[in-house]
């Protein structure tokens, strides 16, 4: 494990003063990692989290993931995105009206904790298939209203979804891969199903192509109904060992059923390089 403290500063005052801690495990097929960090200022929790994989046995292994954090991170600085009625620029500005305490306050009462809960599983079921699963649930929790935020802002509501994929490894060469995935989502207000595959296939040693497709469909009770597919092909071109050309292009091609009838459509596109040192 490892232990830190860490203090920052703005316009003269303390910005975060933290204490925290990553603590490790390790023992056969089980690992776990785990951070925490504790605002000293605010006296407040910034991140409570947990993360275990078990590997059961060549074939087959769980993993989990528990977290709770704030939403930023708690400093001082985020007061000069909190106010509604001053146009400060900076910290110093604002500390003739009220105290650093109540700036703090202000800070707190206005940032709201994101909780995430994930546990999933893989197994190989082949030399070249693999299948996994997943399930998540995240939400943001209420804020309620204050000076800054009047109307404040309700909780999100559970957001979830579920994931199945199958993954395949070299089936027609020694660099292959084929990610088949299913998922559902699903809020207080909407649901929607994703389908998608993406692969990797490499032409010799310099070429490298990543063709996609995707189909989106979601339902919600506010704006109405939307399906979307999008393609992609993405191409890396390896100049030198460490030097390498990259270019995406994607389609995307929407259909929207609410008050009214709309189709888009939109292309989009890159070109870049990369230096690896």
């Amino acid at each position: 494990g490892s232990a830190f403290l860490i203090e920052q500063t703005i316009d003269g005052e303390t910005d975060r003063r933290a204490i925290g801690a990553d603590l490790r495990y390790f023992k056969g097929g089980v690992s776990a990692s785990s951070q925490l960090d504790y605002d000293l200022m605010i006296k407040k929790v910034n991140i409570a989290s947990i993360q275990g994989n078990w590997q059961v046995n060549d074939a087959m292994s769980f993993n989990v993931l528990l977290d709770r954090r704030t939403t930023p991170i708690l400093t001082l600085g985020n007061i000069l995105f909190f106010q509604t009625t001053a146009t400060a620029r900076r910290v110093s500005d604002l500390l003739g009206t009220q105290t650093v305490a109540q700036l703090r306050e202000t800070v707190n009462v206005n940032t709201a904790y994101q909780n995430q809960f994930r546990i999933g599983a893989t197994r190989v079921l082949t030399a070249n298939w693999q299948t996994g699963a997943d399930f998540s649930v995240s939400n943001v929790d209420e804020i309620k209203p204050n000076q800054e935020n009047t109307t404040g802002s309700p909780a999100s509501g559970n957001l979830w979804s579920t994931s199945v994929q199958l993954i395949g490894s070299n089936l027609y060469s020694l660099r292959d891969t084929h990610v088949f995935n299913v998922s559902f989502l699903g809020s207080p207000n909407d649901h929607g199903t994703l389908l998608s595959y993406n692969n990797m296939t490499s032409l010799g040693e310099k070429w490298q192509l990543e063709p996609s497709i995707k189909y989106y469909t979601s339902g919600s009770t506010l704006s109405g109904s939307r399906d979307t597919w999008t393609l992609g092909m993405r191409g890396t071109f390896r100049v030198r060992n460490q030097v390498s050309l990259e270019s995406e292009v994607t389609y995307e091609l929407t259909d929207a059923v609410g008050t009214t009838t709309s189709n888009s459509s939109s292309t989009n596109y890159y070109l870049g390089a990369r230096v690896d040192f």
